[in-house]
């Protein structure tokens, strides 16, 4: 990126990734040039989505974040359906991330 974002109150109702949601890259810097700062505030996506600020399925991406200010969206916890995704078997993998979920990449 070029410059310094200011993004707010971002919520996605359909699909992964608030933000960024990133399908098919080899690589990508999301960070403002110098010391200034991106600020990302109260964002996030429907469950059971994933990755409310940034979301990668693509395969062998570089991913670069620095100098940016996360603050993602409080939602009041619901124990009877979030703790389901918590008590998963040995042998499953959790398919959901908070802020960032990257599926398969060589460097984050």
């Amino acid at each position: 990126m070029q410059t310094a974002v200011t993004l707010r109150d971002v919520h996605a109702t359909n699909g992964d990734g608030g933000i960024f949601y990133i399908q098919s890259i080899r690589s990508i810097n999301i960070s403002p040039p110098g010391s200034t700062i991106s600020t990302y505030q109260n964002f996030s996506v429907a469950f059971p989505n994933s990755g409310s600020f940034l979301y990668s399925i693509s395969r062998g991406a570089s991913i670069s974040l620095s100098n940016s200010d996360l603050s993602c969206m409080m939602n009041a916890p619901n124990y009877n359906t979030d703790l389901s995704n918590y008590l998963l078997k040995p042998d499953q993998m959790a398919k959901i991330g908070g802020a960032i979920y990257v599926q398969d990449a060589v460097k984050v």
